[in-house]
């Protein structure tokens, strides 16, 4: 007898306790997640709910609660949906909240929101705009993966990160423009947004993810900010469709495959602080006519297939560093012989510093180099743009603990520089 009263007492506290968790309002259901301060998360009560409302606020037996988030799978695989209406208290929209809504059509998300979790309108298929809050920090991985009717999207400049494959898929999507706010964009974040002809990169951005760009196959137009230092590997691969791409001088090294298949490329510009450009980057852009690197030290190419071999490319290099690209040892100068041109025109830091007239000698030298000035800076540099020592105001070095060999002196003076040839007996 104790045990069945036991029981039944126990079974009517979980009802208690399940009452106060858990409650309905029309088409809606409520959890209730913090029942000091009245919040609650909300879902459908439904799966075969057509609008959904989510207010602001919501009372239940005389108690008001705050509605703060969309619970995860909250409206998932809601087939009818066709509306929502997203209340000025929500924060963060849950994981799958309304993935799989095929009816949805648009969505705003108010300016309360921060998050937007991982596959949250993921497979939204007839989803065509959305607009976002300007709270929101953080697009979640695949957040609209496969939203396959997604023509436009507003992103403000609150975002900070686009996180992996958050757009990927998205067929229909024609332009984007990633905001100054976002410092870096997600592996394969836009990968297969075939329809995609431009987009203009912040500069807030500091690294391109693998694949983000991946198979943009209508891409035309690709601006990339000034503060991105690294494009990972494969990040603008199957771009079939772009013709020139300008490298910003922020870039040091560009990852395998990263614009592999760009088979309309005409043109490159490398910036000047390019120290490294991965296996088969470039491999199949066959038709690529203009190349021009501002780097004065050639950058390191990860093997011979990093350009089309055998090209016609011709390589426009800065004055005073055609010697280091041409060297025998070289593999510019094996992939560009004869090809290979310095531009000692126009107003540059380059030709700039050299009517300074700073001299050294003796050169060819043994032992000492003697400057017919202070210098600021000097880096002393191999064939292989490795910086082997660097000095700082000196009017005199001594080399001659280096093998006999050829070696570069880059001189830098009033944020100016030249590179010099240096032989070492």
């Amino acid at each position: 007898m104790k045990r069945l009263l036991f029981f039944i007492c126990t079974l009517l506290c979980a009802n208690v306790l399940w009452a106060q968790d858990w409650f309905w309002v029309g088409e809606l259901q409520y959890e209730v997640t913090n029942s000091t301060t009245n919040q609650v998360k909300v879902y459908a009560a439904d799966a075969s709910i057509t609008t959904a409302n989510i207010p602001a606020t919501v009372t239940h037996y005389n108690t008001t609660y705050t509605v703060t988030s969309i619970g995860n799978n909250a409206f998932a695989y809601c087939s009818n949906l066709t509306s929502v209406t997203i209340g000025n208290s929500v924060t963060s929209i849950g994981e799958f909240a309304f993935a799989y809504c095929s009816s949805l059509t648009s969505v705003t998300i108010p300016n309360s929101v921060t998050y937007i979790e991982f596959g949250a309108f993921r497979n939204c298929s007839s989803l065509t705009s959305v607009t976002i809050g300007n709270s929101v920090t953080s697009i979640g991985g695949y957040a609209f993966a496969y939203c396959s009717s997604l023509t436009s999207i507003d992103i403000p400049n609150s975002v900070t990160i686009i996180r992996d494959e958050a757009f990927r898929d998205c067929i229909s999507l024609t332009s984007i423009t990633i905001p100054n706010s976002v410092t870096s964009i997600g592996s394969y974040a836009f990968y297969y947004c075939n329809s995609l002809t431009s987009v203009t990169i912040g500069n807030s951005v500091t690294s391109i993810g693998s694949g983000a760009f991946d198979y943009c196959i209508s891409l035309t137009s690709a601006t990339i900010g000034n503060s991105v230092t690294t494009i990972e590997d494969w990040a603008f691969s199957n771009c079939r469709s772009l013709t020139s791409i300008d490298i910003p001088n922020s870039v040091t090294s560009i990852g395998d495959y990263a614009f592999f298949d760009c088979s309309g490329l005409t043109s490159v510009t490398f910036g000047e602080s390019l120290a490294e450009i991965g296996e088969n980057a470039f491999a199949t852009s066959s038709l690529l006519q203009n190349i021009t690197c501002l780097a004065t030290i050639p950058p390191t190419l990860q093997g011979s297939s990093v350009f089309p071999n055998p090209n016609t490319a011709t390589l426009t290099v800065p004055c005073g560093s055609l010697d280091a690209y041409s060297a025998p040892t070289s593999v510019w100068n094996m992939l560009f012989t004869d090809r290979i041109e310095e531009d000692c025109g126009g107003e540059t830091g380059l030709e700039d510093l050299n009517a300074v007239e700073i001299s050294f000698f003796p050169n060819p030298t043994n032992s000492k180099v003697t400057f017919n000035q202070a210098i600021e800076r000097i880096e002393l540099i191999d064939l292989t743009g490795k910086t082997l020592r660097t000095y700082e105001n000196e009017s005199e070095i001594n080399i001659e603990q280096l093998p006999a060999g050829v070696y570069y002196l880059r001189l830098t003076n009033n944020e100016k520089q030249t590179l010099r040839k240096l032989i070492k007996e």
